[in-house]
């Protein structure tokens, strides 16, 4: 009977159904034989020294190999007008073949590609995979994240790089640590570029071929001697080539990725990726240019108790000897590559037979492992770190999929449609500001009449007048602390420069005096993102109300201080509202700033076009407000049943407004991913909508502007520590909050005297 119900189950059950029945036969395989299945890693190299010329018995051999070979081809070749790889796999092809570049790089992902499907055919499925540079993309491909076609449109992006360049690169494999070498690259008389990481104290450096001597005698001369590990030029990957960048983002702009229905171990980001973590486009331009971490990586993969490792190609780690790989590697075991000059056939068969013996072949022909949406909504939070640092696909992806989403973790309803977004920022008595209510009670968190009234009291303090005497302050504030900061050569523009001048600015907003502004720093701690020191600022107003002499000119505080000595508001109320307007100045605005700041200093051809037109500073802040909104998510709560974009929901049901969602969407801003200075000024949500508009919007403006125009000042002196370091985010529900950005100041020669 069991014959009959297999083929049956496997073709026409739901996919939940499909789930359980292999984790049922896993159990009962793991309870017949007595010990557990062991998980299989599959792992995909990088790109290959030599051709091995791979692929040809195979495509004559195996029909699901031959299929994928032949749906790539026919996508590569007609959708993408890329380099046709027939000719290879027929065996029709000559040994100069792959001279050619971009040939090389892509029958490498494509020889990847058809192996997953080859070994899917054949029952296997990964648990997990690790990618290795160029792997990544058939690492992602085979735990789900990529289709076939998005899957050739980011090998496409590959070999639009190798179309570009040429070989004028060696390598270096240099004796030191990472942290080593990164002190020593900004004084160095040649390029030196980190290529891969081996251990901690062995690295793969590039340099130009032709001053490899001087690269060596420099690396030597500060203890760390190397080696030339190539004798011809090899053309640059893992660098920085903006001018490259336009090029590798065309085929990228249909990518739709899908969310990772396994984790993977991706070496760029030097660690593990989350099942439902979706991956970018960025993310892929990243992998081209950004150092390869491969031991973290490779330990992280092992730490998680996969020992059972399944090549996808040739050797996946020709950086290390036998004996090096057997160390690395300790109980777990590689089973044989493909290698020139051996059976593929043999190979494939021999792991085979071993990976029965080990009981990880499940039923042949199975679909390649997805996660649906029911499954990403279910288990998708808002603080999971695989979304927190990518806020952007996760996003895309719920929004090809409709416009409002259950989210069963949060218990809330995400909307990611502008048009649904200003429905429910339009009508506060129906979706109410309540879910704000235990941080700010008075103002964000407040419904009108009360939201009305305090912001009557608060609205004059934002006139034109006023914002005219704060932009001299911030103008003063930002040439002084910027002064400082040059003059200490290296710093962290989150927290040595936005975090501590927007304080001040909120301190000026407030009406603190600059001894008041001094003491209350103090009392600060030095993290101000981690929102744990609310106790610190309620004593620290609560001593201010008491004391406080009002000025002859009113002050906001001052006027606050009136309020509750009249008895319009008691003390609690009065130390919350100033302790919103405090927090509100710091956090958006010194989170925008930092935006800001690494787009511009990441982008010297974004510099150099606000250097030449500085009309266009306003459109960039704008940009950054659209691809960064200091707030991307907006909680409202249903004050009564209501249906939105067709859905019904009840009264008490918790609402989340996605800005960022929606100030990406296609339909209203082109190319939405492209930082665009000559963008059609199409209104984006970053501050809101509705009687809860940012009240602060132009004060954030005024001095994000202003800081752009410092840091364009600046020039080539202020710069990334590490123009390679992918950007990182702290963990929030609603901010978008990035942890540090380390600058490097050189020295501005003085003038010559006459």
């Amino acid at each position: 009977m069991r014959h009959y119900i297999r083929p049956l189950l496997a073709r026409y059950a739901p996919a939940s159904l499909k789930r359980l029945a292999r984790r049922g036969q896993q159990q009962l395989r793991q309870l017949r034989h007595g010990r557990p299945v062991p998980p299989c890693l599959f792992v995909f190299g990088g790109r290959p020294a030599p051709w091995p010329e791979l692929g040809r018995e195979l495509y004559a051999r195996e029909p699901a190999f031959r299929a994928t070979v032949d749906a790539c081809e026919q996508f590569t070749t007609q959708e993408l007008a890329g380099p046709s790889l027939r000719a290879h796999f027929t065996g029709a092809a000559g040994p100069d073949f792959f001279a050619d570049e971009p040939r090389l790089l892509h029958a490498s992902v494509v020889l990847q590609l058809a192996l997953v499907d080859m070994w899917r055919a054949r029952g296997v499925q990964p648990d997990a995979a690790l990618g290795i540079s160029l792997g990544e993309i058939a690492a992602v491909y085979a735990c789900g994240g990529l289709s076939l076609p998005d899957a050739l449109r980011v090998s496409a992006s590959c070999y639009a790089l190798g179309q570009r360049t040429t070989p004028t690169h060696g390598v270096l494999l240099v004796q030191g640590s990472e942290a080593a070498l990164a002190e020593l690259t900004p004084a160095s008389p040649v390029e030196l570029t980190l290529l891969l990481v081996r251990d901690a104290a062995s690295l793969l450096v590039l340099c130009r071929f032709d001053e490899l001597a001087q690269g060596q005698a420099y690396l030597s001369a500060h203890g760390l001697p190397s080696q030339v590990v190539s004798d011809q030029p090899i053309r640059p990957y893992h660098t920085l080539l903006p001018a490259h960048l336009a090029a590798m983002r065309r085929p990228l702009a249909e990518l739709q990725p899908l969310p990772l229905a396994r984790p993977c171990y991706l070496t760029t980001r030097g660690s593990r990726v989350a099942a439902g973590t979706v991956l970018s486009a960025e993310y892929w331009l990243a992998v081209f240019q950004h150092a390869v971490q491969l031991p973290g990586t490779l330990a992280s993969a092992l730490t998680d108790g996969h020992q059972l490792l399944l090549p996808m190609g040739s050797h996946p780690f020709p950086f290390y000897s036998s004996e090096e790989l057997t160390a690395r590697l300790g109980a777990a075991q590689l089973l044989p590559a493909l290698q020139a000059g051996q059976s593929e056939w043999a190979v494939v068969e021999a792991n085979l037979a071993q990976l029965q013996r080990q009981r990880v072949v499940g039923a042949a022909g199975a679909p390649r492992r997805e996660l649906t949406y029911a499954e990403f909504t279910a288990q998708f939070r808002l603080l999971d770190p695989g979304f927190t640092n990518d806020l952007t696909p996760g996003f895309a992806y719920l929004r090809r999929q409709g416009p409002l989403h259950f989210l069963a973790a949060e218990n809330s309803w995400l909307v990611v449609d502008a048009d649904l977004i200003n429905e429910v920022l339009r009508e506060p008595l129906v979706y109410s500001s309540s879910p704000n209510g235990p941080i700010d009670a008075l103002l964000s968190g407040a419904d009108p009449p009360l939201h009305t009234d305090i912001r009557g009291l608060i609205q004059p303090y934002f006139s034109p007048k006023k914002l005219g005497a704060l932009a001299e302050f911030a103008n003063d504030g930002i040439t002084g602390l910027g002064a400082t900061l040059l003059a200490r050569g290296a710093f962290d523009f989150v927290n040595d420069f936005a975090l501590p001048l927007t304080q001040e600015m909120s301190g000026e907003l407030l009406g603190l005096s600059a001894a008041e502004r001094q003491e209350l720093s103090s009392r600060l701690p030095s993290h101000l993102y981690q929102f744990e020191y609310f106790n610190v600022l309620t004593t620290f107003f609560q001593e201010c109300f008491e004391q406080r002499q009002p000025a002859a000119e009113p002050l906001l505080l001052d006027q606050l201080v009136t309020h509750w000595r009249a008895g319009r508001f008691s003390l609690t109320d009065a130390v919350d509202l100033a302790k919103t307007v405090w927090l509100a100045g710091l956090t958006t605005t010194s989170m925008l700033m930092s935006s800001a700041a690494y787009h511009l200093l990441a982008r010297p051809e974004v510099a150099e076009q606000l250097r030449a037109d500085p009309a266009l500073v306003p459109a960039f802040v704008e940009e950054i407000l659209r691809l960064e909104s200091p707030l991307h998510t907006f909680p409202r709560r249903t004050t009564q049943p209501v249906t939105l974009g067709g859905q019904a929901l009840p009264a008490e049901a918790l609402v989340l407004c996605c800005v960022a969602a929606a100030n990406r969407d296609p339909a209203r801003f082109p190319e939405p991913e492209v930082l665009n200075l000559q963008r059609k000024p199409t209104r984006h949500l970053a501050f809101g909508g509705g009687v809860h508009a940012c009240i602060g919007a132009h004060l954030a403006r005024l001095q994000a502007r202003l800081m752009v125009q410092w840091l364009l000042a600046q020039g080539p002196h202020l710069r990334l520590a590490d123009a390679r370091a992918l950007p990182e985010y702290l963990p929030s529900q609603i901010l978008r909050v990035l942890h540090r950005l380390p600058l490097l100041a050189s020295p501005v020669p003085a003038a010559p005297h006459d």
